[in-house]
C-alpha cells in the first residue's frame, strides 16, 4: 500500500494536521495488530487446504471506537475520521491500479476505489465525509494516480499497463467494431481450437504475455457451417496488443 510519506502529503493537501494524520496512519496499519484496520476482514476456521469461511469481521466499528478514544475532542475526532477515510481511499486506489492496470482512465480508478470503500462499509465512519474525500480525490484524479504509481515504482512494485478486466473490455470493443464473432488462441491452451469465452481468453492472454510468452490470436468471422476467421496475429507484449486493439 502507499508509503506513509505519500499518505501524509495528501493529508496535508486535504487540510489535515500532520500529527493527526500520522497517528491515524499508524492506528490503521499496525498499532492495534491489524493491517488496514477498518476494512471488512474475511475470517476462516482452520488452516491450509481445509478452511471454513466464517462471518466477516466488521472492523470499521473498532476503528471508530479507537478514534473516539484517541481523539476525544469533537474537532480532533472529525479530523481523524477525515484522515482515516483518506488513508483507506488511497490504499484502494493502489489496489485498483494493481487490478486494472496503469493505462485506465484515472477518474475510473477513483470511481472503482469508491466502490471498494462502500464494499468494506467504510461509509459507516461518515458517509458525508467519505463523499467529500471522493470529490476531493476525483478533482485531482490524474495527479493522485500518478503520485501512487511513482510511489509504487519507488517501492520496487511493478505494474502492468492494463489488467485482465480492461483487456477484456478492449477485446470486446475490437470484436464488436469489426463485426467478429469471437476469438481463438493459437494453439488453443484451453479449448483445443474452439472459440474461447471472452473472460477466459482475456485472462489467458494477460497471464501469458505477463510471463513473457508470445500469444497468437485469430478472430472468428463465421462459426457455421465451420469456423473461419482472420489471419493469425501474434503479440509479444501487452503494450503491443493494446496498440493493436486501440488503433486498428
Amino acid at each position: 500500500m502507499p508509503s506513509h510519506r505519500l499518505h501524509l502529503e495528501w493529508a496535508r493537501r486535504y487540510g489535515i494536521p500532520v500529527d493527526i494524520a500520522s497517528s491515524v496512519d499508524r492506528i490503521i496499519d499496525y498499532e492495534y495488530g491489524v493491517h488496514d484496520l477498518g476494512e471488512v476482514k474475511q475470517r476462516y476456521l482452520g488452516t491450509g487446504i481445509v478452511r471454513i469461511p466464517l462471518g466477516p469481521d466488521i472492523t470499521v466499528y473498532e476503528l471508530k471506537e479507537i478514534l473516539r478514544i484517541r481523539f476525544p475532542s469533537d474537532q480532533e475526532y472529525r479530523l481523524a475520521v477525515k484522515a482515516a477515510l483518506l488513508h483507506h481511499f488511497l490504499d484502494k486506489i493502489e489496489r485498483c491500479l494493481k487490478e486494472r492496470g496503469a493505462v485506465v482512465d484515472p477518474e475510473k480508478i477513483i470511481d472503482r476505489a469508491m466502490e471498494k470503500m462502500l464494499q468494506h462499509l467504510l461509509n459507516r465512519l461518515s458517509s458525508e465525509e467519505l463523499m467529500r474525500v471522493y470529490l476531493f480525490l476525483k478533482s485531482y484524479s490524474s495527479e493522485v494516480v500518478n503520485d501512487i504509481l511513482e510511489d509504487m515504482k519507488n517501492r520496487g512494485i511493478g505494474i502492468e499497463p492494463i489488467g485482465p478486466k480492461p483487456l477484456m473490455d478492449l477485446l470486446k470493443r475490437y470484436i464488436d467494431r469489426h463485426g467478429y464473432k469471437k476469438l481463438i488462441l493459437i494453439p488453443s491452451h484451453i479449448f483445443d481450437g474452439r472459440p474461447l469465452p471472452l473472460v477466459a481468453a482475456a485472462r489467458k492472454i494477460f497471464n501469458e504475455l505477463k510471463k513473457g510468452n508470445p500469444v497468437t490470436i485469430k478472430f472468428v468471422t463465421e462459426t457455421r457451417p465451420y469456423i473461419s476467421g482472420t489471419r493469425p496475429f501474434t503479440f509479444r507484449s501487452l503494450e503491443e496488443l493494446i496498440e493493436f486493439l486501440t488503433t486498428q
